[in-house]
């Protein structure tokens, strides 16, 4: 199970699944959390994007600033959850890194 399968519930073998995004969006100045998707994962590249925010997130990424954690701890996180695709500090180091500017 991966940390998007634990994190959003989603069951069964869709490989793109509509969510709610997590994080807050904004609407004449006021800040909300969404009651409808906007936002989906992949399952096969492990990728989230927000059409409404337009947040791109690895994983990883997703694991950060969700948890407000460091790297090396999403890294940890990400694999404890078997997550399928994980960047490497050396990616991060070379810019190779899956980031939402990839989707």
């Amino acid at each position: 199970m991966s940390f998007f399968e634990s994190y959003f519930g989603i069951v069964g073998t869709k490989t793109e699944t509509a969510v709610c995004c997590p994080f807050p969006h904004t609407a004449n100045g006021t800040a909300y959390y969404e009651q409808h998707p906007s936002a989906h994962v992949n399952m096969e590249s492990g990728l989230f994007h927000c059409k409404a925010c337009n947040r791109g997130h690895s994983q990883v990424s997703f694991i950060q600033e969700i948890m407000g954690c460091d790297f090396i701890t999403a890294l940890e996180l990400a694999r404890l959850f078997g997550a399928a695709q994980v960047e490497t500090l050396s990616d991060w180091e070379e810019g190779t890194a899956l980031t939402g500017a990839d989707m």
